[in-house]
């Protein structure tokens, strides 16, 4: 995204509509959106309690509650005195502010964790989220790359909420935007504040950089042995036959996160659609040595065919080697 305008380039009459509507709504800071030729471009506008969004055209509200950061300018403050825009100044945390933002945070989320050391490691601290998931996980998926940037605007939302700065949500509290390149540059402040507590808490030196790889590793097992299951069953599912890819899943008889390196293989599980898979997992159904369906008291009779769950259901295929692993799923779950 390239920005062909300034501030200064927006016509007069436009630029009193929006003092308007901050002044109406005691709102003191103003972001205006980075595309088109700037003439009368969309913004919102904002204070510590709410932000709202509006049409340039118009000036009315555009009945989102904000629009997607990552197309918005930096923050411009309304100067009552003057009528004009003035660049923000950006309130700044301390190291010791993120510091403690850290030691009070619990169970800070693995992705969140990587995220946060690819984006220490890249260079110059500074990338798109985009980048940042690929080097976490190359060849992630569009969903996964979804799922990681959410995990760490949502940890950098933690943070601010225990830093408090005026004005300063979300990734901002942790890194600088640059609405031209797209890119975050993570704050010094956050660097040194990290490598602060990697110095002094083991256990956070032992979270942060060992999970990449771990993560990594687990996932590129994880895949491995669901395209091994799909071959297996011939991509369908074990119960209904159902071969529409994206409503399958790779069940475990003995969970991922349970099983040894041994018992990691595609015979330890099923593929179910995915209703069947969270009922499986759940130990809400499970099925005999013959492939039989067994089905739980703790599932009411009349959720069965609204989940999918076929009445009489059956492996339509069973292999010698899932028999250990579906007798220990039976126990486990008291079948």
């Amino acid at each position: 995204m390239t920005v062909v305008w300034t501030v200064n380039d927006l016509p007069e009459p436009y630029r009193l509509a929006v003092l308007k509507n901050m002044a109406d709504k005691g709102h003191d800071v103003v972001r205006f959106g980075a595309t088109g030729k700037g003439i009368q471009p969309n913004y919102e506008t904002g204070n510590s309690s709410e932000t709202v969004a509006y049409n340039g055209g118009n000036h009315q509200p555009s009945g989102r509650k904000r629009y997607n950061r990552k197309h918005l300018l930096d923050t411009y403050r309304r100067d009552g005195s003057t009528s004009r825009f003035v660049i923000a100044q950006e309130a700044r945390a301390t190291v010791d502010d993120f510091l403690d933002a850290f030691r009070a945070l619990k169970r800070i989320s693995r992705d969140a964790l990587a995220m946060l050391d690819c984006h220490a490691d890249a260079p110059a601290a500074r990338a798109t989220l985009e980048e940042l998931a690929h080097h976490f996980e190359p060849g992630a998926d569009e969903q996964r790359v979804e799922a990681l940037t959410d995990a760490y605007m949502t940890f950098a939302e933690r943070v601010a909420q225990r830093i408090k700065l005026p004005h300063v949500t979300g990734l901002d509290v942790l890194a600088t935007w640059d609405a031209a390149t797209q890119a975050w540059t993570l704050k010094p402040e956050v660097r040194r504040a990290l490598e602060d507590k990697l110095a002094a808490e083991a256990q956070w030196t032992a979270s942060l950089k060992t999970k990449r790889n771990v993560t990594k590793n687990e996932r590129v097992g994880h895949d491995q042995y669901s395209r091994e299951l799909r071959e297996l069953w011939d991509g369908r599912c074990a119960v209904t036959g159902c071969s529409h890819p994206s409503v399958l899943r790779a069940s475990h008889a003995t969970a991922w996160a349970e099983a040894s390196d041994v018992s990691r293989d595609p015979f330890n599980g099923l593929l179910l659609h995915a209703n069947l898979d969270a009922l499986f997992d759940n130990g809400e159904i499970s099925f005999d040595d013959k492939g039989k369906m067994l089905i739980s008291p703790r599932v009411p009779g009349e959720y069965l065919d609204t989940l999918g769950v076929p009445k009489g259901g059956r492996l339509w295929r069973i292999y010698p080697r899932n028999l250990p692993y579906l007798r220990a799923h039976r126990k486990k779950y008291g079948f």
